[in-house]
């Protein structure tokens, strides 16, 4: 196991957030999936830790359509979207 570097800062924490939270959707498979995956790994191999994946099938949750529809007092529809969680 190699040695990594242990020191914490929550701006630089914080940072990874932000950078994580520019490549969308990180569900399994997709486009931001794959960005993040890169982008941590990169991180990692800076902290000198050993990196190494396993690849499985996971069911995923794909968003095909969401309707939201109010019949009372009047009918309209509104905005909606699933949550994938």
């Amino acid at each position: 196991m190699s040695r990594a570097k242990l020191d914490f800062s929550a701006r630089r924490a914080f940072e990874h957030v932000v950078n994580l939270s520019k490549y969308g959707s990180r569900l399994a498979g997709t486009e931001g999936d794959k960005k993040a995956i890169e982008y941590i790994t990169e991180k990692f191999v800076e902290a000198n830790l050993d990196v190494k994946f396993d690849e499985f099938k996971a069911p995923c949750f794909i968003e095909r359509e969401t309707k939201l529809t109010v019949t009372y007092p009047e009918k309209k529809e509104l905005k909606a979207k699933a949550m994938l969680y």
